[in-house]
């Protein structure tokens, strides 16, 4: 299973700024790219995938989030793994769908969303 780049926590060591670096600028020839011939990335030419291949590099040390508490939206909307392990996520990664609008309802459809309507406080009852 690949690493989520969802959530990260980054060490401000030289060798991961190293890593990052490149991949900012890996990322930014595939936006250059993408925008050139006017069409988005497939799944292989992500952010994503970029910082999957860093990390196989083996030039940085990596731990990863316990994936019930910190789940990508695969694993929490369609999997329900935390849910069937009965384990309370810190916090959800609302990936796997795209629209600002639809990961907005699908967090509320799943009581989620901590905002009021208005955007501008959390619920009362949060």
């Amino acid at each position: 299973e690949s690493v989520c780049g969802g959530f990260l926590y980054l060490r401000n060591t030289a060798a991961m700024r190293s890593v990052w670096q490149q991949l900012v600028a890996d990322h930014q020839d595939l936006v250059d790219r993408a925008t050139a011939h006017g069409k988005l990335f497939r799944d292989k030419d992500s952010e994503q995938a970029l910082l999957q291949k860093h990390i196989n590099e083996g030039k940085v040390k990596l731990r990863e989030l316990d994936r019930l508490l910190f789940p990508y939206g695969k694993k929490y909307f369609e999997l329900h793994e935390p849910q069937t392990a009965g384990v309370v996520p810190a916090v959800v990664h609302n990936n796997y769908i795209q629209g600002t609008g639809r990961k907005i309802e699908r967090f509320k459809a799943e009581n989620l969303w901590a905002l009021n309507n208005e955007h501008t406080k959390c619920r009362p009852d949060w």
